[in-house]
């Protein structure tokens, strides 16, 4: 049997193996946690990279993404953690009404759209940080439902605690190479018409 890169079985087994790689890229770059915003920068990097038909190896696309900006992703990550730090602590105090949900929910949108942006157009931070502020309120429909999924996603394993062997191994294999896949097949849409500017 020939390999044909068009039939829909081959490509979907081509997918499930760029998003178990670049889970476990993830995972690994994440360990010291400190180095989360590279790590959210390199796998939207690689993913973008690929939807504009880029065929370099995922993991060279992903450590190259990984070492661009790196300090300016540090930065982010470190707000993005502080983000996190400030709502799980809200939740185990039971805080969590409609505002501080409201909260959280905004909050994950803009960061949403912070990192995929820096990801995909590699501006200066400043203009970087305005623009994923007007993404961010535009097609809210769309907005709505990435950040729910991403949420959901990141509630899961608190969520599923009688579960806690498979969901360790869906975090560990595919978990968030699949969530960050959805992502850019939905985020590239509204960044698309402003490629051909960049370029």
């Amino acid at each position: 049997m020939h390999y044909n890169p068009e039939n829909p079985i081959h490509q979907a087994f081509e997918t499930i193996g760029q998003i178990v790689i670049l889970n476990l890229c993830f995972i690994l770059t994440c360990i010291p946690i400190i180095t989360i915003g590279p790590s959210i920068n390199a796998i939207f990097y690689a993913l973008f990279k690929r939807k504009e038909e880029s065929y370099e190896p995922m993991i060279r696309l992903y450590f190259s993404g990984f070492k661009t900006n790196f300090l300016q992703n540090l930065l982010l990550g470190i707000f993005f953690l502080i983000y996190l730090y400030a709502s799980l602590i809200t939740i185990s105090l039971n805080k969590l009404n409609v505002m501080t949900f409201l909260g959280i929910f905004v909050g994950m949108l803009y960061f949403l759209y912070l990192f995929s942006y820096h990801a995909i157009f590699n501006d200066t931070l400043t203009t970087t940080l305005k623009n994923a502020f007007l993404f961010s309120i535009t097609t809210l429909p769309t907005n709505f439902f990435l950040t729910a999924l991403t949420l959901l996603f990141a509630s899961a394993p608190f969520l599923f605690l009688d579960l806690a062997p498979l969901t360790a191994f869906c975090l560990f294999f595919f978990a968030f190479g699949l969530l960050f896949y959805i992502l850019v097949h939905c985020l590239y849409k509204h960044y698309e018409p402003y490629l051909n500017e960049k370029m």
